[in-house]
């Protein structure tokens, strides 16, 4: 069974993740131009001392936030010319890569990937450009960096939707995520003009970025669905869909080239998106295509579903959940384990 409109499931528990240090899409008259009121009066020091350690690929952290430091978003605000609530906001869930762990151990911090700032537009030359989230520039660098985050496996089956921008990356449950975010000010003031590809952890643990698209990732972390109650469930259990991946749009979207919150229509079965089969047929391709990377299953099917009850979700972003499922022309198949087997594995990851 396939629901092409997604209401929220009875179970509590799975928040989408998606690779996007972003907030609410802005007015397209928003640049990084946009003035905002100056802090005034005495700007005190940070209470924490920054850090003095260099972001590379494969490395591990705790999980220290720069938004922990309410006197550090005063002193950035003063900087840049912004407001402090836009500092709070842009710095909240930013890593402040205080200190290194072993990859082998429990972190909360993994930077999975790097990424030249030179290498994205729109480019930044200014680090004051990265505390301006509000922004519709800052929109279409995060579709950006989430693009430059994935790799060739991703970026192909992403391309295969057909929309602009679009990045995809693995689902995962709640308490855990795939984001982005720039090196610090002292990093990037050092010569570190970098974005890093993160998986956040909630809960430290020696998970890794590269066992979510192999077969040693546990059920439990992997999110399925028994359609009949509409519950999630432990992909061990019985269930006839899993959710696979999610698909952003969110830069699309931003610039008016597919459908965001403004499109939804609203009747008394609730609200719904009145776009037909077309329009889902090239996202359904960009699921399959993924679900071929990780599943040798022939049975089963890549099928785009949007939740129109978090378009955008709590943060800002569009995200399309992929899911595999029983095509729609024949009969549910319930299974027990996840899709996940050992065609991914054996290609190397």
């Amino acid at each position: 069974m396939r629901w092409r409109v997604v209401g929220s499931l009875a179970a509590a528990g799975v928040l989408l993740t998606g690779c996007s240090m972003g907030s609410a899409i802005p007015a397209p008259e928003e640049s990084f131009g946009a003035t905002a009121p100056v802090v005034t009066g005495p700007q005190p020091a940070p209470a924490r001392p920054a850090t003095t350690l260099n972001l590379a690929a494969g490395t591990c952290w705790t999980g220290e936030l720069l938004g922990e430091d309410p006197q550090l978003a005063l002193k950035l605000a003063a900087t840049f010319a912004i407001s402090y609530f836009d500092a709070a906001y842009a710095t909240k869930d930013r890593p402040a890569f205080l200190e290194k762990r072993r990859c082998s151990a429990k972190h909360a911090i993994e930077v999975y990937r790097l990424v030249q700032a030179a290498a994205v537009t729109p480019l930044v030359s200014d680090y004051g450009q990265l505390m301006r989230t509000q922004t519709l520039d800052f929109a279409l660098l995060s579709a950006a960096v989430n693009q430059a985050c994935m790799d060739d496996t991703l970026s192909s089956a992403a391309t295969r939707s057909g929309v602009a921008g679009a990045s995809l990356q693995p689902a995962l449950p709640a308490g855990y995520r795939t984001t982005w975010a720039p090196a610090t000010l002292e990093q990037w003031q050092r010569g570190q003009r970098l974005f890093a590809c993160l998986l956040v952890q909630d809960e430290p643990s020696p998970l890794r970025y590269a066992a979510l698209r192999t077969s040693s990732l546990p059920t439990v972390l992997r999110t399925c669905i028994a359609s009949g109650p509409r519950i999630y469930v432990d992909c061990a259990r019985p269930h006839d869909r899993e959710r696979i991946a999610y698909l952003d749009v969110s830069g699309a979207v931003a610039s008016g080239l597919f459908p965001g919150h403004s499109a939804l229509r609203r009747s008394s079965g609730g609200a719904y998106l009145d776009e037909g089969a077309a329009f889902y047929a090239p996202l359904d391709q960009a699921c399959t295509a993924y679900l071929r990377s990780v599943s040798s299953d022939p049975r089963l099917s890549g099928v785009a579903e949007i939740d129109v009850n978090a378009w955008p979700d709590a943060v800002g972003r569009y995200a399309i959940s992929c899911e595999a499922d029983t095509p729609a022309n024949k009969p549910s198949k319930v299974t027990q384990g996840s899709v996940y087997n050992s065609v991914y594995d054996r290609l190397g990851g």
